[in-house]
């Protein structure tokens, strides 16, 4: 008998708020990582968006993130508060990082959150999240 799919596709506004919410609630009190785009392209909702969950919600929850992410101006902004609100980011030369891309590692899930469109897959299944955790971690150690 096949296995139920563990991935779910949260596409336009509305779903990827629904995605951020079971973020922030499954990740209270615990550390996120992840890989980090930058924001050429962002829409200013994606934005709002991410002064919501990942400044107040974040803080709120006492959810720490660690994170990779490339030296670009787009993100400025972002770096500006990072020490308020519980990041921590080691930037990258663009050149050898440039993803329009994030990715990023809960407890037993991974999203891979595309600003554009705006979208987010996640993969809920603990080991695919501890694989992707030993990854983001030889990378933060090398880097």
């Amino acid at each position: 008998m096949p296995q139920e799919s563990n991935a779910k596709t949260f596409e336009g506004i509305d779903d990827v708020k629904k995605a951020l919410s079971i973020h922030v609630e499954r990740m209270s009190g615990k550390e996120v990582v992840g890989f980090y785009a930058h924001a050429e392209n962002i829409t200013p909702e994606v934005e709002h968006l991410f002064e919501e969950y990942y400044g107040d919600e974040f803080k709120k929850r006492g959810i720490t993130l660690r994170g990779i992410a490339p030296d670009h101006e787009s993100l400025k902004s972002f770096r500006a508060q990072d020490a308020e609100y519980g990041r921590t980011m080691k930037i990258v030369p663009f050149e050898k990082y440039s993803s329009s891309l994030s990715i990023e590692i809960g407890d037993t899930y991974v999203f891979f959150f595309s600003f554009k469109e705006p979208q987010i897959i996640m993969i809920d299944d603990e080991e695919t999240a501890r694989t992707m955790r030993q990854i983001f971690e030889l990378t933060w150690s090398s880097s």
